[in-house]
């Protein structure tokens, strides 16, 4: 008997394609807490998930004991990293989320799980009327419409969103920091790690 939609397998896609150029460094080796950013966001939701994997342009390579696949699109954006987990992972949905959102835990993004249904091919969170396309909960089904969009040079999430059969989920934290929040600059980092320590 087939596991209900919400109890799905999942896997945890982190992307580490961008170029970090704000940064003027990657991103993902960036110290943070006891190790690095990237390991810190595989430490807040990997546990949870069925399976890790890790988007990479063809520049980068981490060095950790994780599957990693090349973009099939480098410098397309996350989209083409979406793209490349949807190809590469074994379970029905994923959970693509930046290397760069150190707030974002399990205790969030339980909103999104819990809200699958059969027919859904994603769903994202919606703050204050607003979309917020990372992170993204995505079935594998909506690959043929990714690979589409990529090859008409088109690389906006939201904009592939409206084509697929999505669900918004209202996003309501506790947390006294912005969840959503990207590290894109050197000034980002700095204030992430002092609200880290504090």
């Amino acid at each position: 008997m087939e596991a209900p939609e919400a109890s799905a397998p999942w896997t945890l896609g982190v992307l580490l394609g961008g170029m970090s150029r704000r940064m003027g460094r990657p991103k993902h080796a960036l110290p943070f807490g006891s190790g690095t950013l990237l390991q810190h966001v595989i430490a807040n939701l990997g546990a949870q998930s069925d399976a890790v994997l890790l988007s990479v342009g063809r520049s980068v390579a981490p060095d950790l004991s994780l599957t990693a696949v090349c973009d099939r699109h480098p410098g397309q954006g996350p989209l083409a990293g979406i793209e490349s987990l949807l190809e590469a992972m074994s379970t029905p949905w994923l959970l693509a989320i930046p290397c760069d959102m150190p707030w974002m835990d399990g205790s969030e993004v339980r909103p999104l799980l819990d809200a699958r249904r059969a027919g859904l091919d994603a769903l994202y969170f919606r703050r204050g009327g607003r979309p917020e396309p990372m992170p993204l909960l995505i079935h594998r089904r909506a690959l043929p419409s990714l690979k589409d969009s990529l090859d008409a040079q088109c690389n906006k999430v939201m904009a592939v969103l409206e084509a697929l059969t999505t669900l918004p989920v209202e996003h309501h934290s506790h947390q006294p920091r912005d969840v959503f929040q990207n590290l894109n600059t050197p000034e980002d980092y700095r204030r992430a790690l002092d609200d880290f320590v504090t």
